[in-house]
């Protein structure tokens, strides 16, 4: 599976969680993010 092409579809559907950060779900979206560039480091190493 080529997860270059994926990258796209991962950061749209991310963006929202991010972007949406307020007091009241920051923390959701900190273990949102925090999860997603264990995932992001993941592919990479199994990339190289």
């Amino acid at each position: 599976m080529n997860w270059c092409s994926t990258w796209p579809l991962f950061f749209l559907f991310l963006l929202p969680f991010i972007f949406v950060s307020t007091d009241q779900i920051g923390t959701f979206n900190s273990k949102i993010y925090s999860a997603s560039y264990t995932l992001l480091s993941l592919f990479h190493f199994h990339e190289t």
